[in-house]
């Protein structure tokens, strides 16, 4: 028994080596028979042109137990007029038989195998593929036959292009084996392999791009392929493993796919990999950590028309996302994220109840986006935003450098993605929520805005305000009120875009601690924009509607000083009018009402009335800069003033008079008057010499100015004083030209001191112990001209020679008794006396 085993296994194994090394030499004998033979029933079969441009040689070591017959640098052409010029082109491509077909003469071809090339598999619109390439069998002899039943691909690129429903795919075979009956009507496909997806799309709409896909699957293939099943499956996406499921039914005109792909994971950076391509790009270089789940489904008919409905739905369990970009970590997210495409194949991204921290801040927010290539969004957030992490997010904002707190409630806004930062007025149009500000601080426009707080309910343009506050340029502010159209007015305003109709509507209470308005003209007009260099106009600041109560503890305009302005203001587009206005400066009280129009090319005209009461003099002269002008300054007088000012001008580049129309009407009174080393009066002492010219002191003094043709006309008043009494009047232009006339007062006690030698004609002998004389000063202040005035002196003649003749009319009448002088109470009645003045002789 044991020499019967013994002899059987060598025998075995004799037959095991001598067999093949038999069929290998007959091979080689017979190899180029086999060559003429193969090739010359493949060519009966194929409809289509081969070119093989190398070597055809015949191996059996190579695909051993398998011989094979491999043709080098082949080209197949394709049939149809549409796609890619050649069906396959491989620098090798090889045909498998079985060793003992070489015994039979008689060779069946049951596998194909591909090396480095490229296959394009084409349907044109009617329906017709290029890889029909068989004639009918009829024709041939049948010595070779083709019952494939294993492809081997290694290093092929496939493309798929139906032009009749528009459906493409392409891939990078590294490994791919099928095995199957490939000629019968139903049978079982198994595939094994690894390759690189570049992309599978219907139509527009890309389901799958650059996935790297290992396969291990049993497919039910139906119908001659009509019909697809998976029957089981291991599936890894970027090396994620999938459980997967479903179905394809190929029609004449459409695809019917149902496709279920699930797998979870740790790894976020795996689950960005699953997304589709323009989805990823939104999540470039994300990472992470904690437990997910995804779901893929596709669903629907694949046609020209038609696009299935792809659904991507992932789910976050207390995951740490990483966002690189900008340097930050979300922690403790929960979220449920859904992406898909309708079957119109437009997409959309659903992200619901996400939960996060960042910086300790928890947050809770949903988003929409629809039509991913430029989405359309629907955001809405509760928590606590720290606005020191914002920046980070808006690199190009037109804000920068936050700091402060914002926790909102109830916050919505939609829009378009790309508004958010072209045209955020659009976004905000219908948002609404409700917002708590802490301490919040930014930069805009080269301004510093701090120590924002207080309460805003925003719903669709219209903000609430309460106990608003903002600190900007050493101005404090509080709001109380209601403010509509605020998102477009402000981002017109921060990107100096054309104001057009943008108006701002805002009804309330505004309380200023500050406000320095000359800074803020000075700040806003200079002010450049980063990116545009333009600068802002003032007056788009005031294109507004609505009616403000408006309370400032400190006004300044340049050295003016306003204390405890109270304001009631009616606003219009480029029109403030104050309707009611207080106020404390310059030593006294104001009131009045008025209003402002901004004009033409920054022009502000100005239409006011006010009513001045106890104003220190020297202040106001301190205050306004001495008018512009400095022939009489804070200087050179003092007193106490009340006055009723009725006032028009234009601005011109909102800071310099327009002189041109400057008119006003000035009734005053000034008490306690005091007029020092005002030159034009010293200039009188050519005629009045005395030490008290040089300081004046006058008693109570009424008048009316008025200011029209750059000149202000000052009709003839009474001045008492310590030094002479007078009556003036005159013209004052605003080239410093004037022309001055003066009545002087210098009693009997001051005509003994006057040489009359030639004097006589300008000398008048008052019927009252008065003598007075008649001056004028005129030309320009930096050098006047002062004389005696005989215009004036004739005037008096005759009116005193008219009064004469009344006088002797009276002479007659009954009572002729004096009834005691009487001193007109023009003839200035003071307390203090004037003193002597010494008049030189003439010569």
């Amino acid at each position: 028994m044991k020499i019967f085993l013994k002899r059987f296994f060598i025998a075995l194994i004799s037959a095991i080596i001598i067999l093949p090394l038999v069929a290998i030499i007959t091979a080689f004998i017979l190899e180029d028979s086999i060559k003429n033979q193969i090739v010359t029933e493949v060519n009966k079969q194929l409809a289509v042109p081969v070119k093989v441009s190398g070597k055809i040689n015949f191996t059996v070591l190579k695909y051993f137990p398998n011989a094979a017959l491999e043709f080098e640098q082949v080209a197949i052409n394709n049939k149809l007029k549409v796609g890619e010029k050649q069906l396959a082109e491989v620098q090798s491509f090889s045909l498998l038989f079985s060793l003992s077909d070489i015994v039979k003469n008689k060779f069946t071809i049951h596998s194909i195998a591909l090396k480095n090339g490229a296959v394009n598999i084409v349907v044109d619109k009617d329906g017709n593929s290029n890889l029909d390439i068989l004639k009918d069998g009829k024709e041939s002899k049948q010595d070779a036959e083709l019952k494939v039943n294993r492809v081997l691909l290694s290093n092929i690129k496939i493309s798929y292009n139906d032009f009749k429903s528009e459906f493409k795919a392409g891939s990078r075979v590294r490994t791919l084996q099928l095995d199957g009956d490939f000629t019968a009507a139903k049978f079982v496909l198994k595939s094994k392999g690894d390759f690189f997806v570049e992309k599978i799309a219907a139509g527009e709409n890309q389901l799958v791009a650059n996935k790297q896909l290992n396969v291990d699957i049993l497919l039910n293939i139906s119908n001659y392929w009509k019909e697809i099943a998976i029957n089981k499956a291991e599936l890894s996406i970027e090396k994620s493993p999938f459980d997967v499921n479903g179905n394809f039914k190929f029609g004449q005109d459409k695809t019917t796919v149902f496709f279920v792909a699930k797998t979870e994971g740790e790894n976020i950076a795996e689950l960005i990999a699953l997304l589709p391509q323009n989805l990823r790009k939104t999540f470039e270089e994300t990472n992470g950590k904690g437990a997910f789940e995804l779901n893929i489904q596709v669903d629907g008919i694949v046609s020209k028309l038609q696009s299935p409905v792809v659904t991507v739905k992932a789910k976050l369990k207390d995951a740490v996302v990483e966002l690189p970009k900008v340097k930050k970590e979300l922690k403790h997210v929960f979220a449920d994220i859904e992406y898909g495409s309708n079957k119109g194949g437009v997409d959309y991204l659903n992200i619901t109840d996400c939960r996060s921290q960042i910086s300790s801040a928890s947050f809770r927010f949903s988003l929409f986006l629809k039509n991913l290539p430029d989405p359309e969004f629907l955001f809405d957030a509760n928590g606590t935003l720290y606005l020191s992490e914002l920046g980070a997010f808006v690199p190009d904002s037109i804000m920068k450098n936050f700091s402060g707190n914002i926790i909102f409630r109830n916050f919505n806004i939609n829009g378009m993605v790309k508004d958010l930062t072209e045209k955020p007025e659009n976004v905000f149009a219908n948002g609404s929520g409700n917002f708590t500000l802490q301490d919040i601080a930014f930069e805009a426009g080269g301004v510093k805005y701090k120590n924002i707080n207080g309460l805003i309910t925003y719903s669709a343009q219209k903000l609430a305000a309460k106990d608003l506050k903002i600190s900007f340029l050493n101005t404090d502010a509080v709001f109380n009120g209601n403010v509509s159209g605020l998102a477009p007015f402000a981002t017109a305003l921060a990107k100096r875009k054309p104001m057009n109709n943008l108006v701002l509507d805002a009804d309330g209470d505004l309380k200023i601690n500050k406000l320095d308005l000359s800074e803020l003209i000075k700040t806003f007009s200079s002010a450049e924009s980063e990116k545009s260099k333009s600068k802002l106009d003032i007056k788009n600041v005031f294109r507004m509607n609505g009616n403000l109560s408006l309370s400032i503890q400190q006004f300044v305009y340049n050295k003016m000083e306003f204390n405890d302005v109270k304001v009631s203001l009616t606003l219009s587009p480029l029109h403030l009018r104050l309707n009611k206005f207080s106020t404390q400066t310059m030593g006294g009280t104001a009131n009045g009402n008025g209003y402002f129009v901004f004009m033409g090319d920054k022009d502000l005209l100005m239409n006011f009335g006010a009513e001045l009461n106890d104003i220190d003099i020297t202040e106001v002269f301190k205050e306004t800069e001495n008018f512009g002008q400095t022939t009489l300054t804070a200087n050179n007088i003092s007193g106490t003033a009340n006055a009723k000012v009725y006032l028009k001008n234009t601005w011109k580049n909102y800071e310099e008079i327009d002189p041109d129309n400057l008119n006003a009407i000035i009734d005053f009174e000034i008490k306690n008057g005091r007029l020092k080393d005002f030159e034009p009066v010293k200039a009188a002492s050519k005629f009045i010499k005395v030490e008290e010219l040089s300081d004046i002191k006058f008693s109570d003094i009424k008048n009316r100015l008025s200011i029209y043709n750059k000149t202000v006309f000052i009709p003839s008043f009474e001045i008492k004083s310590n030094a002479v009494n007078l009556i003036f009047s005159g013209e004052h232009h605003f080239d410093n030209t004037v022309d001055y006339h003066f009545k002087v007062n210098l009693r009997r006690l001051l005509a003994n001191k006057f040489n009359r030698a030639g004097r006589e004609q300008f000398i008048e002998n008052d019927p009252y112990d008065g003598l007075n004389v008649y001056l004028s000063l005129t030309g320009n202040l930096a050098n006047p001209t002062v004389k005696y005035d005989k215009s004036s002196a004739n005037a008096k003649i005759k009116e005193d020679w008219k009064g004469e003749k009344d006088v002797l009319k009276n002479l007659f009448n009954k009572d002729k008794t004096p009834k005691g002088e009487k001193r007109e109470e023009k003839y200035f009645q003071i307390d203090e006396q004037p003193t002597f003045m010494d008049f030189e002789e003439e010569k």
